[in-house]
C-alpha cells in the first residue's frame, strides 16, 4: 500500500500540476467523443452504403432473370416464325 502511495506521489507536481492533468484529461475526454461520434455516424453511414448495395444487387438481379426470360422467349417465337416460312 505504502508502494502505491509513493507512485501516486510522483504524479503529483505540485498545485498546478494535478489542475494540468486533469484538464488534459478533459481535453482527451472531450476528443475521445468526437471520434467515438464521427466513427459511429461512419458506421450508419456504411450500414446505409450495405443495404443500398444489396438492393441494387437484387435488382440487378431481377433484370438479368427478365432479360434471360424475354431472350428465350424470342428464340421460341423466332423459331415458330421461321417454321411457318
Amino acid at each position: 500500500q505504502q508502494a502505491e502511495a509513493g507512485d501516486l506521489g510522483a504524479y503529483k507536481l505540485g498545485g498546478g500540476g494535478e489542475k494540468e492533468i486533469e484538464e488534459q484529461m478533459k481535453a482527451l475526454s472531450d476528443r475521445l467523443e468526437t471520434i467515438n461520434s464521427a466513427l459511429a455516424k461512419k458506421y450508419i453511414t456504411r450500414n446505409e452504403y450495405d443495404k443500398t448495395i444489396q438492393e441494387t444487387q437484387s435488382a440487378f438481379n431481377k433484370i438479368l432473370e427478365s432479360s434471360q426470360t424475354l431472350l428465350h422467349v424470342l428464340k421460341k417465337e423466332g423459331a415458330q416464325l421461321y417454321k411457318k416460312k
